[in-house]
């Protein structure tokens, strides 16, 4: 049976993702814009070419190391980015779309800026993500 996989490139973790990728990248495309989509989880939006934030292109890993850099060191790096400054970034810069639910608690900042700012959700089901059942896509009304 492992090999029965092969023949099923459909299957391929790969080809699915890009096929969720370019699903996400519609769904944005016809209802909230050509924005950039906030997300800490960029695997899926880089795979429908749409635009990220730079500041979040790391994905969860900047934000789960944030309070371990020192404020001295944090100069250094052109796009620092904490759960504490995630709402202000957004404010400025506002997203047409947030897509979360697949990094656990570090999505709360995205999740909060999306449900007070009155982003419509779409649930989600990805088929090779581990909490496919809690993915988000909040979209820009």
């Amino acid at each position: 049976p492992p090999l029965a996989g092969f023949v099923n490139p459909g299957g391929w973790t790969g080809i699915r993702v890009a096929r969720d990728g370019a699903a996400i990248a519609t769904l944005v495309r016809e209802r909230a814009g050509d924005g950039p989509v906030a997300t800490l989880s960029p695997i899926h939006v880089l795979e429908g070419h749409l635009p990220v934030y730079p500041h979040l292109a790391l994905g969860q890993f900047m934000v789960r190391a944030a309070p371990w850099v020192p404020e001295r060191d944090r100069r250094h790096y052109a796009y620092f980015i904490t759960p504490d400054t995630i709402p202000a970034l957004l404010t400025t810069q506002p997203p047409a779309a947030i897509l979360t639910g697949m990094d656990g608690d570090t999505d709360a900042a995205l999740d909060a800026f999306a449900t007070g700012r009155g982003y419509r959700v779409v649930p989600l089901s990805l088929k090779k993500a581990e909490d496919a059942e809690r993915v988000r896509l909040y979209l820009a009304r």
